[in-house]
């Protein structure tokens, strides 16, 4: 028992090598991820107030226009390197499903929505390398330390445009997921007398709470479009789901406010911009370990939608995106940048609504917190049908 505390406890050690899909989490909490489709990561990935209708959480009134029963869905990959400013410490790769919608019209009242997504991405490993005293010697070992797994969010909406200019959404929701975490030691056997066998610790989590989403969207003679919404999430409630946790925690999630308009330019050029703030300040208190500040994102992008191929529209995207990302990392506060681009393929069209729509996006980014920086790339394929 002794030996699996001291283990733990060294998840505060710095890193002498990490293995992630981002090192920049605390707590164990992990990274916030936005339940986003390809073609708002291609426009700076805020996904509020692009014109036409989706379904993204973050904007919960744009279904409002969803006449006919519609599915969407998201995947993504990201290829991730990391380093301390003397070269590459680790790189890393994963695939995520990270959003999946559907929609249904309910006669004439408006359109009810499901929709499932990631909240927070909390895979990542790490590796510590360090002397440990052993009475008038001390010996050579290798701490690891493993998270695998996430929190999500399901969501039942509900929007209605009640005027020709207004639009009103929302939807309520609960968190789920589950998380193992594993810690293991190595002694060098050059270091030790007696051979000293490797062991290991672990624990599994699931999460649970409710969330509620509120939004609208005011449109301006089809030439401008302005949306915000009101993330209130409530509390994440980790409870044990393994023996070897006997703990459960508490964490209170961040409010978020979101805003983002589209404005026509000029005949087939459309701009995008939007912002984002939540306070992490609450959430850090409930980890004690971690420190965290109020997160601002800022983004926007351009739309090229008179662009073809083959005779089918075929939209262009260029976005850019920079964030602050909520908790310190070795006394540092983290952010991002990234720069992204894409298109889309509108593959049925019926007048001016797409019944099959492919988006691409991909998105070169970079993550920096004092000496530490991650360097990545991220790709997002996404396909939304409707009238099926």
């Amino acid at each position: 028992m002794r030996a699996a505390l001291l283990l733990l406890s060294l998840v505060a050690l710095r890193p002498a090598g990490v293995s992630a899909q981002s090192l920049l989490s605390a707590a164990g909490l992990g990274v916030p991820v936005e339940s986003l489709d390809a073609r708002a990561r291609a426009l700076g990935g805020l996904g509020l107030g692009v014109f036409g209708p989706s379904l993204l959480p973050s904007d919960p009134a744009a279904p409002a226009d969803l006449r006919l029963p519609s599915v969407a869905f998201t995947l993504g990959g990201s290829w991730v390197d990391v380093d301390e400013g003397n070269g590459t410490l680790s790189d890393a790769s994963g695939t995520r499903f990270p959003f999946l919608a559907a929609s249904y019209p309910a006669r004439s009242l408006g359109v009810l929505t499901v929709s499932y997504g990631s909240v927070l991405d909390q895979r990542w490993r790490t590796r510590v390398e360090h002397l440990v005293p052993l009475e008038e010697t001390s010996a050579r070992v290798t701490d690891t330390f493993f998270s695998d797994g996430g929190v999500a969010a399901l969501r039942l909406g509900f929007a209605s445009r009640i005027a020709p200019s207004l639009a009103l959404g929302g939807a309520v929701g609960m968190y789920t997921g589950e998380t193992t975490r594993r810690g293991s030691r190595s002694f060098d056997s050059v270091d030790v007398i007696v051979a000293i066998p490797d062991f290991q610790t672990e624990g599994t989590w699931r999460y649970s709470g409710f969330n509620a989403t509120v939004g609208a969207i005011v449109d301006v003679a089809e030439v401008l479009r302005v949306a915000a919404s009101l993330d209130w999430p409530g509390s994440l409630e980790a409870e044990p789901a393994s023996p070897e946790v006997t703990q459960s925690r508490s964490y209170h999630m961040p409010v978020t406010l979101r805003v983002g308009a589209s404005g026509v330019l000029a005949p087939g050029l459309v701009v995008t911009v939007g912002a984002s703030q939540a306070d992490w300040s609450g959430t850090a208190d409930d980890t004690g370990e971690a420190t965290g500040r109020t997160a601002r994102t800022f983004g926007g992008g351009l739309e090229f939608t008179r662009a073809s191929l083959s005779g089918r529209d075929t939209p262009l995207r260029l976005g850019w995106r920079r964030s602050d990302l909520p908790f310190s990392l070795l006394g540092e506060e983290p952010s991002e940048t990234v720069l992204a681009g894409g298109l889309g393929l509108n593959l049925v069209q019926v007048e001016d609504l797409p019944r099959a729509r492919l988006d691409f996006s991909l998105e070169r980014g970079r993550r920096e917190a004092g000496s530490l920086s991650e360097s990545f790339w991220r790709a997002s394929m996404g396909l939304q049908v409707s009238g099926f």
